[in-house]
């Protein structure tokens, strides 16, 4: 179980993945920077570790009721619970299609943004599973608690649209930062390459 947009900030992810693609600037080997320009090697290794945008599709959804035990130290006052003891309530679980490679990103949270705590669970990298767990103690919901639950996720949906949206504004800015970076460094390392054969030669010539 995750909390939605909530786990970390995306940056975390862009520097864990910037660090991925300096490595990969670092092996390169002599052979491939005398070779290959450094446009090639720059599109090659920005290829591999360009970041995917964060596609789910929102518009179709499936839903179930699940009954949860709940412990009696969790309902609020009001309740005749006993507090040492669990009930079961019925838990609403909306799964949605991930429909990209980015579900890590579900994780994180956007630049200059908030987000509700919504409880949530990533299924095999291609199901979203969103929860709201109710303290109604029967799989067949009563009217007033099906309203409630329309209306908790039909005004989370749009909210998860416009995280989506600045989440995949993040990833674009990234990618367009890191590719001139990846050139840069690769632009470096060919020239400390050049100035040591250069020195080789130098000292070769007598």
């Amino acid at each position: 179980m995750i909390k939605l947009f909530n786990e970390n900030h995306i940056n975390s992810d862009f520097q864990d993945t910037f660090k991925n693609a300096v490595r990969a600037v670092e092996s390169l080997s002599e052979y491939e920077l005398q070779n290959q320009s450094s446009t090639e090697l720059t599109e090659r290794i920005y290829a591999n570790f360009r970041e995917k945008p964060l596609e789910v599709d929102l518009d179709n959804k499936s839903a179930m009721v699940e009954m949860i035990n709940i412990s009696g130290n969790r309902f609020p006052p009001g309740y005749d619970v006993s507090r040492g003891k669990s009930y079961p309530c019925a838990r609403i679980k909306y799964s949605f299609d991930i429909k990209s490679d980015s579900s890590k990103f579900l994780y994180a949270l956007p630049t200059n943004h908030r987000f509700d705590n919504v409880m949530a669970e990533v299924d095999n990298l291609v199901k979203l599973h969103i929860y709201y767990q109710t303290m109604y103690g029967n799989s067949e919901l009563s009217d007033a608690v099906k309203k409630e639950m329309k209306n908790w996720i039909m005004d989370l949906v749009p909210k998860i649209k416009t995280t989506i949206n600045l989440i995949n504004k993040d990833i674009q800015d990234f990618n367009e930062g890191m590719k001139p970076k990846i050139k840069e460094l690769i632009e470096q390392k060919a020239e400390q390459v050049n100035r040591k054969n250069k020195q080789n030669d130098d000292l070769a010539d007598f």
